[in-house]
């Protein structure tokens, strides 16, 4: 979890740093830890591990296919001795001279079996016909459980389905193992999924909704699903039993209120700041067209035909680039800005698609790329170099501007 806190820190820091035009200190509750070299985390920041019996082999068939003989489960109970140890203790227990890193000690909280803290639902309800029902997506890589659209009952295969409640956490068999995971949102409480989405209860007592989604996002919760997942290619599913066997570093509820709290605070500010570099890059570009409008827009300023003033137009050959992983940049719309042309992260061609799309001319230095058609008609740079470049979909070329 607190790996979210410093990426979060550090994305706002960066972003508000750009939008102040000076380097940003993020707010720190209390001092940080130098950071150490080679970027390794601290030791202390455990892994959550996926613990597999030994006893048995894991039973990989679907005891649920059919929800209407599905049956409740009972919350698996372990044994865990261990005692939280509260943050201030620990402190107060540190060897003297010992510095505070400023952020949690994931060695201090007990590690807790999944199965503990999560107990599958099993509420099911039976179509009709003729009601209309809401039903549930989970999108990759944490971000969120979203409604997938609405059917009538007709058009569902099957008599029964599972329902979805209010911080229900929520996965995807088949691609829980790249970050389909989640908690149900207030607004989606009694919408359906199918078996392929199970539902489970969250022990509040233990475990806050809001922490779980958090924590879900990380890349060792990722690990964790993709370590209780097993099958052929394309039929890879996560093993429930294997899931609920795994351990996730538990603290107490106070400090998981503390970080939940953390991380939402620094969202909302770097949320802030993403919307104050829109406004400013938008103003920029207000700006920018004003000063060119009273440029150019001169009653005693000669007006010429375009063609007069360069030795051709050049058009792209209208056709789909034959591109290739490394080669000479083929230049599209997107790479070409108002007065700038980025050739470092183009397309690439061969040399002989090079020379096919060049046939009616190379560019040359001092031409200019045109965005002739799509969203960013009008857009033009100058060629300042001569290296080699063809044009792509949606580019033509003024070629040899004369210096009348």
């Amino acid at each position: 979890m607190h790996r979210v806190v410093e990426e979060a820190e550090g994305e706002r820091a960066r972003v508000e740093g750009e939008r102040r035009g000076a380097p940003f200190v993020g707010l720190q509750s209390r001092p940080q830890e130098p950071t150490r070299q080679g970027g390794h985390r601290p030791q202390a920041a455990r892994r959550a591990r996926c613990e597999h019996p030994r006893e048995r082999k894991a039973d990989h068939r679907d005891r649920r296919q059919d929800p209407g003989d599905a049956r409740e489960e009972g919350r698996v109970s372990g044994s865990n001795n261990r005692r939280p140890v509260r943050p201030e203790a620990a402190a107060r227990e540190a060897p003297a001279g010992a510095k505070s890193t400023g952020r949690p000690d994931a060695s201090q909280w007990p590690m807790v079996r999944l199965g503990d803290v999560l107990t599958r639902s099993d509420e099911t309800v039976e179509i009709d016909p003729q009601a209309e029902y809401r039903q549930i997506t989970v999108r990759l890589w944490g971000k969120g459980v979203v409604e997938r659209g609405r059917v009538v009952g007709g058009e569902i295969a099957g008599s029964r389905r599972f329902v979805a409640r209010r911080s229900h956490f929520i996965l995807s068999r088949i691609d829980a193992r790249n970050g389909a995971v989640g908690i149900v949102p207030q607004d989606l409480d009694g919408a359906i999924v199918t078996n392929d989405f199970p539902v489970f209860n969250v022990s509040s007592s233990r475990l806050l909704p809001s922490f779980l989604e958090w924590m879900s996002r990380t890349a060792d919760f990722v690990d964790l699903c993709r370590r209780a997942s097993e099958g052929t290619t394309n039929r890879v599913r996560l093993q429930e039993e294997r899931f609920l066997q795994a351990q996730i570093p538990l603290p107490p509820l106070s400090e998981q209120r503390r970080l939940v709290n953390r991380v939402s605070d620094l969202m909302a500010s770097l949320d802030e700041a993403r919307r104050l570099r829109r406004e400013v890059a938008q103003e920029t570009g207000a700006l920018m067209d004003s000063l060119l409008w009273k440029t150019f827009d001169d009653d005693h300023q000669c007006v010429v035909e375009l063609r007069t003033v360069c030795s051709s137009i050049i058009d792209n050959l209208h056709s789909n680039p034959r591109y290739a992983d490394t080669g000479i940049p083929c230049v599209r719309s997107p790479d070409v800005g108002y007065g700038t042309m980025d050739l470092s992260g183009t397309l690439k061609t061969d040399y002989a698609e090079f020379v096919r799309r060049t046939v009616r001319g190379a560019p040359q230095v001092d031409d200019i790329v045109f965005v002739r058609e799509g969203g960013g008609t009008g857009k033009c740079a100058l060629v300042e170099d001569s290296r080699p470049f063809s044009l792509g979909q949606r580019v033509m070329m003024l070629t040899r501007i004369s210096h009348q």
